[in-house]
């Protein structure tokens, strides 16, 4: 079982609180009955606890505010590396379309909607073929085997900056 990461923070911060107090009590304790027993004026003045309270208190929430800050930033991009990877059906969109134009690295296409929606129109996209996969019957093809009037679908993905790009396109049908 893992621990919450803002409980071991906390539980460090207390030991932390708990040792400085515990070594300064053991210090001033030591250091006041040697001053007793000998003559006094000799041997280092030290602080009183009442003074050395207020500064630890300060020392303290200075070291809690700055180990929270990292566990906060460490366990939320551990959050968000994790969520990166994980699609939702927004991120994913396929499309019918009519190919009107094939260059080396582009293709163009007339968008086909079967509700004469007002989406209709030209699209063009910048295909590197290390990235999209072309198919036709579950075979890899290459950009250059379409030509103008072929039937595809393109699904495109979009990733978590807003971009949107070709992530495969079928050949459903061709004119040749």
């Amino acid at each position: 079982m893992i621990f919450p990461i803002y409980l071991v923070v906390g539980f460090i911060i207390l030991l932390h609180i708990i040792t400085m107090a515990t070594i300064y009590f053991t210090v001033y304790k030591r250091r006041r009955t040697n001053t007793v027993q000998s003559n006094p004026g000799q041997g280092a003045a030290i602080a009183p606890p009442d003074k050395l309270a207020i500064v630890l208190f300060i020392v303290t929430i200075v070291v809690s505010v700055l180990i929270s800050y990292v566990a906060g930033y460490t366990d939320a991009y551990k959050a968000y590396e994790q969520d990166v990877w994980v699609l939702s059906p927004s991120d994913i969109e396929t499309f019918y379309a009519e190919v009107r134009e094939v260059e080396d690295d582009a293709i163009e296409v007339q968008k086909m909607s079967f509700d004469d929606a007002t989406d209709q129109g030209t699209l063009r996209y910048e295909i590197v073929e290390e990235q999209v996969s072309i198919y036709r019957q579950d075979k890899i093809i290459q950009l250059s085997d379409l030509s103008e009037e072929d039937l595809i679908s393109v699904i495109l993905m979009k990733d978590r900056s807003g971009m949107t790009s070709v992530f495969k396109i079928e050949l459903l049908n061709a004119k040749n």
